[in-house]
């Protein structure tokens, strides 16, 4: 079950709001994940701070 965080609306951008149907199911932190999408996000920034720690030339 997800949503979405935001959306168009026409020409604007909307901050979308769960279903109510979600709070209904009474999700707790045992049965909630989180967005696979933010964890690959900060991920992807680790990864490029460490190839950019790497491909910088050393001061010796």
């Amino acid at each position: 079950m997800s949503w979405l965080k935001r959306r168009k609306k026409g020409r604007e951008v909307i901050n979308g709001k769960p279903s109510r149907f979600i709070a209904e199911m009474a999700l707790d932190e045992k049965t909630a994940r989180e967005d696979p999408r933010e964890k690959l996000k900060a991920l992807r920034a680790e990864f490029a701070q460490r190839a950019k720690a790497q491909s910088s030339p050393s001061s010796t």
